[in-house]
């Protein structure tokens, strides 16, 4: 699973941001060792120094301008850090009820995230009216950032040969008469190939996407209460209100009529 895989991101409680600091008596080579079952999710930052860390199996190698994370709840296995070289890093504690890795990532090369990382910090540490607003606001942009290069990490060339054919499709999956011939051909491929592209990009056939796009549109527009069933099944580009109706219970589990009034699924 990758890290803030889902585009909705849920940030419940943000517990604590902190400095750290290598003591001057650290030499290369010492092994510090922590309890590797945490109870908060944490993203570090290092601002400058170079570690080994070993969490539940897994090691990484922690340079200056990388993002560590780490999972809670882990009950097996250890955490250790080797400090090769000793430095500083931002430390943030937060909670979250979606489903996040089990085991410790670093992402690297993260440069653009410093200054937010330092801005969360002083932040948090002024306590200033609307503080918590302003950190929560910000470990959103972190987010973002961190989606963001790691869409740029994957844009191979191979798959950017699908992005005209991926945008058309984002311009166009509500209409009735969507064509999948005349979206691969924004791309000059053949379905065949672009299926077989598409499917290692965002692990779904086209076909499953495009209906995962109507399914969430119809959703948003179910939550309005604006409009009846047909109209929404209109408007999101499904042949019939009977087939629409059939997707959205096979997919979501409750009828779209019931959709609205379960609180489970907003």
């Amino acid at each position: 699973m990758k890290l803030f895989e889902n585009e909705t991101v849920n940030i419940s409680k943000i517990r604590t941001v902190v400095v750290y600091e290598g003591k001057n008596s650290a030499g290369a080579g010492e092994i510090s060792r922590y309890n590797v079952n945490l109870s908060t999710y944490e993203l570090v930052f290092f601002l400058s120094g170079e570690g080994i860390t070993s969490f539940a199996g897994k090691t990484v190698h922690d340079v200056p301008n990388s993002v560590r994370f780490l999972p809670k709840g882990i009950k097996d296995g250890e955490y250790t850090v080797k400090k090769i070289e000793k430095g500083a890093c931002i430390d943030i504690y937060f909670d979250t009820d979606d489903e996040m890795p089990d085991q410790v990532m670093l992402l690297k090369n993260m440069n653009e995230l410093k200054p937010l990382f330092i801005k969360m910090h002083n932040v948090w540490n002024t306590k200033k009216v609307g503080y918590y607003s302003e950190c929560m606001s910000i470990l959103y942009d972190i987010i973002r950032k961190i989606k963001q290069n790691r869409e740029k990490y994957n844009s191979s060339d191979r798959f950017e040969k699908i992005q005209p054919s991926y945008d058309y499709m984002l311009a166009h999956f509500c209409e009735h008469d969507f064509d999948y011939k005349t979206m691969c051909a924004r791309s000059g491929l053949s379905y065949d190939y672009f299926k077989e592209l598409f499917i290692k990009r965002y692990r779904m056939s086209p076909v499953k996407y495009v209906t995962m796009l109507r399914l969430d549109k119809a959703k948003e527009l179910l939550i309005t209460d604006r409009y009846s069933i047909s109209e929404i099944a209109e408007q999101c580009g499904f042949e019939s209100v009977y087939y629409f109706s059939s997707v959205f219970k096979k997919h979501e589990g409750v009828s779209p009529k019931n959709y609205k009034y379960n609180d489970e699924k907003r």
